[in-house]
């Protein structure tokens, strides 16, 4: 299973890692999940997409509210 480079951009590492996940047998959409997440924890980030996931329910636009 790959892993990012020393020195290595997220997209670099995606763009390398999703094929090569392909190619030992991984559903596209399954490579794509495991490349993310291995970028995410090799970078400190949580969830898939890193910072799209977060806590924060202040003016949070991911979230349907009801305005007031």
């Amino acid at each position: 299973m790959p892993k990012p480079r020393k020195n290595e951009n997220q997209d670099t590492f995606i763009a390398r890692c999703i094929p090569e996940l392909v190619r030992e047998g991984r559903e596209q959409g399954q490579a794509v999940a495991v490349c993310y997440s291995m970028w995410n924890e090799h970078s400190g980030k949580k969830g898939m997409h890193g910072d799209l996931f977060h806590d924060d329910d202040e003016d949070d636009e991911y979230h349907d509210k009801p305005k007031k």
